[in-house]
């Protein structure tokens, strides 16, 4: 008899970010470098309920590291560095009631990350033991895959993510007593296309476009994540195998140019991030996969 249950394990980085402006950028004392990193361990477990429907459940360990850095008038750098944890969970379905056809469902849990570190502020301050907490927001992805035969794969996601939830962060234990820095942020949605054609011997080639809504308002909007309305395409090649898979990409975003007026997130000399930002982007990436 057949087991209906299989395991997983995924180690992936939902949430990124790192920027670095010269010290000559205009709003050097609003926003002058700043790094997020989160790493997501995710043992999942699922379930066949039938021959044409899947059902799975995971739990998401995650961790984060986080860099703030600015200038003070003249003087050397207001910086925050620190750490934290936080734990979730992760919902799946996948459908297929025809061989052409299958249908995904993903949901992705919300999550509060409370960093511990220390923040510096000018060249005499000393360290400061500073904490706050930062809502990463839950996320719905919707999905379909149609394939008319062996060679060709077409694919549509609907990708919404509540940013809508991340609001004002208070960082507590500051050098000259606690700072809020206001987020604010909007739901937005991805809309996400794909094509893959399949070659010989288990290789294959892979074109896409994702259009993202901005999520970030003029009033909040920060140097140090200047998201917009933004355009992204990619290119894939890889292999996949009975038990090892690999894959490279290259892709590319790019914004138009966004004006940004009416900003209050001033700085200690009263800059504001008000300006026109360009999004221009190149990067690649590499993924293995190992099923046992």
């Amino acid at each position: 008899m057949k087991n209906p249950f299989s395991y997983g394990f995924g180690v992936c980085a939902p949430y990124g970010l790192g920027i670095d402006y010269d010290k000559d950028t205009p709003f050097s004392t609003v926003a002058e470098k700043g790094e997020i990193v989160c790493a997501t361990l995710n043992p999942v477990v699922a379930y066949e309920v039938s021959s044409s429907l899947s059902v799975a459940a995971g739990l998401t360990l995650n961790y984060s590291e986080a860099g703030l850095q600015r200038r003070i008038g003249l003087v050397p750098n207001d910086e925050f560095e620190a750490n934290g944890f936080a734990l979730g969970f992760n919902l799946g379905a996948l459908w297929h009631p025809v061989s052409e056809c299958s249908f995904g469902l993903n949901f992705r849990s919300p999550t509060k990350v409370h960093y511990s570190g220390e923040s510096i502020a000018g060249p005499f301050s000393g360290k400061s033991k500073t904490t706050t907490d930062l809502d990463y927001p839950m996320n719905i992805v919707g999905g379909v895959s149609y394939r008319p035969d062996d060679k060709w794969n077409f694919e549509f996601n609907l990708d919404w993510t509540d940013w809508d939830a991340v609001n004002d962060a208070l960082f507590v234990g500051t050098f000259g007593g606690n700072q809020v820095s206001p987020f604010r942020f909007k739901s937005s949605l991805m809309y996400e296309f794909g094509v893959t054609r399949q070659l010989v011997d288990g290789y294959y080639l892979s074109v896409g476009y994702i259009y993202s809504e901005n999520s970030v308002p003029d009033r909040t909007f920060t140097p140090l994540n200047p998201d917009s309305d933004l355009h992204l395409l990619s290119l894939g090649f890889g292999h996949c195998g009975e038990c090892f898979s690999w894959a490279f990409g290259y892709h590319f975003a790019y914004n138009g140019g966004r004006v940004v007026t009416g900003n209050v997130t001033s700085s200690p000399l009263g800059e504001t991030a008000d300006g026109k930002y360009t999004t221009f982007n190149n990067a690649v990436n590499r993924s293995c996969r190992y099923s046992f």
